[in-house]
C-alpha cells in the first residue's frame, strides 16, 4: 500500500482502533501510539515521513498540545489534528471529544487534498491599457503606469467592456452596479463616469475611449 501514512496517537484503545479501521478502508496506511513516548519513537523510527497526526489531546504520558508545539519546534511540518484536550496554535485542526468519525475522517481529507491553483483571469484590452477587473486596476504596458479604481469604477468598466463597444444603457448600469430601479433620478452614474475619464482619458473634457452614446455610455473599440 502507498497510501497516506498517518500517525494516530491515543491511549483509547476502542476508538484507536474504530479510527485505524476507517483510514484503511480509505486506502491510508496506520501506525498506531498509545503514548507520548510511544508517538515520539514511531518519529524517530525511520516509520516516516508521516503524512499527518491524529494527536490525542491528553495522553498517560503527557498532553498533545504540548506535544504538538514541540515536535514543531523539532521540524515536523505535516498536518496535526488535535483530538480533544486544549487547542494550540501549532496544530492545523482540533476536534472535541467525542466527536463523529465522518467529521473526523473529513476534516483529514481537507488537510491532505493538494491546494487547488487559484487561475487568474487575464487582463482586459482597454485602448491604451490592460485592464485587470479583479485586482481593479488599469496598466499602462508602454511605461508600467498604474492606474487604481473603485469597486463601482472597475464594475462600470467590465460591463462595458463585455458589451464589446456596443451602447449600455444608463438605466442598465444603474441596475447592474448599483441596484437601482428604472426611473429613479440620480447623478450618481455621471459623477462615477466623469471620476473614470478623469483618471483614464488624456483629455476628459474630450473622451477618446468612455464616450457618451444614444441614452447610455460605450467603450471605443
Amino acid at each position: 500500500m502507498t497510501g497516506p501514512l498517518i500517525l494516530l496517537v491515543d491511549d483509547d484503545l476502542p476508538l484507536r482502533q474504530s479510527v485505524a479501521e476507517q483510514l484503511l478502508l480509505r486506502d491510508m496506511r496506520v501506525v498506531e501510539a498509545a503514548t507520548a513516548a510511544e508517538a515520539t519513537a514511531a518519529l524517530l523510527s525511520g516509520s516516516g515521513p508521516f503524512t499527518a497526526i491524529l494527536l490525542a489531546g491528553t495522553l498517560p504520558d503527557g498532553d498533545g498540545a504540548s506535544l504538538c508545539t514541540l515536535w514543531r519546534g523539532q521540524g515536523i511540518t505535516c498536518p496535526i489534528i488535535l483530538l480533544g484536550g486544549k487547542t494550540v496554535a501549532a496544530a492545523n485542526d482540533h476536534i472535541a471529544k467525542p466527536f463523529r468519525l465522518g467529521t473526523l475522517l473529513g476534516r483529514l481529507e481537507a488537510l491532505l487534498r493538494p491546494p487547488t491553483a487559484v487561475t487568474r483571469p487575464p487582463p482586459l484590452p482597454l485602448g491604451p491599457y490592460q485592464f485587470h477587473a479583479d485586482d481593479k486596476l488599469l496598466v499602462r504596458p508602454a511605461d508600467g503606469g498604474k492606474i487604481r479604481l473603485t469597486d463601482k469604477e472597475a464594475a462600470l468598466l467590465r460591463l462595458l467592456h463585455e458589451a464589446a463597444g456596443a451602447v449600455v444603457a444608463r438605466e442598465t448600469l444603474l441596475e447592474q452596479v448599483w441596484g437601482y430601479r428604472q426611473g429613479i433620478s440620480t447623478h450618481t452614474l455621471e459623477t462615477h463616469i466623469y471620476r473614470l475619464r478623469r483618471k483614464m482619458e488624456a483629455d476628459a473634457a474630450a473622451p477618446a475611449l468612455l464616450l457618451t452614446e444614444g441614452g447610455g455610455y460605450r467603450l471605443a473599440p
